[in-house]
């Protein structure tokens, strides 16, 4: 069947960037992008859109570059949401209107390109834009598929690949559906991989044993996660019979079989805390990639898991069983992410003894956890400023999830008097008066000075995390940190709240045992 489509020139301004864009899918769902400011900060950050700028500086905007687009799926009159092409339109917003990055090095960078001599020319060629119009995001399924699953995909990450997958799964229910919609450009065996790369990434992010340090961490390198490594691992038959078995079904879940020759008996919570190793070895500790490893490695390696997680499986019968996991859909929490399919029969699950069930029940019970403040109570704080302990004190009050607006001000106070301590305590304060002269106080100055000095001011195994900290409070939080007093409109939801306490909390690790 033929898609409809209409092509038509559009103004740049009338075309939205797509919010569902699998390029943003780690981020969308854990820092809340909801904005298109925010949209392009975030692409620009992430796919290198600045080069893309120079090229197109360079040599100009290709009139055979179309966008695929679809109406605004919220009714908006008069405005389409860009399907493909998202990072070249993200390219000519940023050449049209460099603010939406000021403040940070790619605005400068925009205005060493305003000075190229075919800059003007440049700018005439791109306030209008070649776009094709489809009917709905689906009817552009094989169009996508055409070129996001041949070579021009490779340039993303494969967890973003399987996020763009993952969002037709959720329309079609079935990988064999999927296929079908992609008109056979991918096969069965290709689908299923990617789709486990992106939900083995999942599993592992929604872990509980994370510390805010280390979800950052992984949040932070999505699209870098050697989650091939693990996924290698488990394909291995010792693994396999030693530990579990996992793939993905054809309705895109992840079953887990425990063979009945395996000492381990992996429920839903052993099947996380093998997780948690695998994740922890492969990722954080950079244990293994099993591309480098011998096989007497390897084994040795699988042979941890018997050891510690054979004693804590219940004495049950040895008997092959298997489960289903679901990912929680929006903002649903990870208890209602799992669906259990036990193979058991009604005569093995009479069998069982009431310690068992009752061990089991116990071991699945989580402790109520109490309500997090905007800063942990253990948290020591330095006795070198009235203000700043005041605040801080204050901070470790505050229930951050249930005041919001109120949390993020306090925020904002808090990183700006602890950057202008640590600045004053490192004799810094004139070299950022000579630098911004009367405005040295501005907290967006402040966040570039420290991004440029970070050696100066807190240690060596700290500085790059403080880099990264203030540079995205420069360029993806900058909105969020504005937001309680600049918008009257725009609601503030949790999860920003969660990511700028995330980054003020990094901060305040690496400043405060300097002061």
């Amino acid at each position: 069947m033929i898609a409809h489509y209409k092509k038509t020139n559009r103004a740049v301004a009338s075309i939205d960037l797509d919010l569902k864009n699998p390029r943003l899918a780690g981020l969308i769902k854990r820092q809340a992008i909801t904005s298109q400011a925010e949209a392009a900060v975030a692409l620009t950050k992430s796919s290198d859109v600045i080069s893309l700028c120079t090229s197109i500086v360079n040599n100009g905007f290709h009139p055979d570059e179309v966008l695929i687009a679809i109406n605004n799926e919220s009714g908006k009159q008069n405005r389409v949401t860009v399907i493909e092409g998202n990072r070249r339109l993200t390219a000519c917003k940023l050449l049209l209107k460099p603010k939406l990055v000021k403040g940070t090095s790619d605005f400068t960078k925009l205005q060493k390109l305003s000075k190229h001599p075919n800059f003007p020319l440049v700018l005439a060629s791109i306030k209008r834009l070649s776009v094709v119009i489809l009917d709905n995001r689906y009817s552009a399924a094989a169009y996508l598929a055409s070129k996001h699953t041949s070579e021009s995909i490779k340039r993303w990450s494969p967890y973003t690949q399987g996020a763009y997958i993952y969002g037709f799964l959720q329309e079609f229910h079935t990988v064999s559906a999927v296929k079908d919609v992609l008109r056979n450009t991918m096969s069965i065996t290709d689908i299923k991989k990617r789709l486990f790369t992106f939900l083995l990434t999942e599993e592992i992010l929604n872990l509980d044993c994370w510390s805010e340090k280390e979800l950052d961490f992984l949040t932070t390198q999505i699209d870098n996660n050697n989650i091939g490594a693990i996924i290698r691992l488990m394909s291995n038959s010792d693994f396999i019979d030693t530990v579990c078995d996992v793939k993905v079904m054809n309705n895109g879940q992840l079953r887990v079989t425990s063979k009945s020759s395996s000492e381990i008996h992996t429920d839903e919570l052993m099947f996380l805390r093998i997780l948690e190793k695998l994740a922890r070895d492969a990722l954080i500790k950079s244990r293994f990639n099993t591309r480098q490893e011998d096989k007497d490695t390897i084994r040795e390696y699988i042979a941890e898991f018997q050891t510690e997680f054979a004693s804590q499986s219940p004495n049950t019968e040895k008997a092959e069983h298997q489960f289903s996991r679901i990912l929680p859909q929006g903002d649903e929490s990870g208890d209602a992410s799992t669906h259990t399919q036990e193979k058991f029969d009604d005569e093995q699950k009479q069998n069982s003894t009431k310690d068992i069930t009752q061990e089991k029940q116990e071991q699945t019970k989580k402790p109520r956890r109490t309500p997090e403040t905007l800063i942990p109570k253990e948290l020591q704080i330095p006795n070198v400023n009235t203000k700043l302990i005041s605040l801080c004190n204050e901070a470790q009050k505050i229930i951050f999830r249930q005041n919001k607006y109120s949390s993020a001000l306090m925020i904002r106070a808090i990183i700006e008097v602890t950057l202008k301590v640590i600045i004053n305590r490192k004799n810094l304060s004139e070299e950022l008066r000579k630098q911004y002269t009367d405005k040295s106080q501005d907290l967006s100055n402040i966040l570039n000075f420290v991004e440029k000095n970070a050696n100066k001011l807190v240690g060596q195994d700290d500085m790059k995390l403080v880099r990264n900290a203030v540079s995205d409070l420069q360029k993806t939080s900058k909105e969020l940190l504005n937001l309680t007093n600049h918008n009257d409109k725009q609601i503030l939801t949790e999860k920003e709240v969660e990511h700028l306490r995330s980054k003020m909390l990094e901060i305040l690790h690496a400043v405060f045992p300097q002061l």
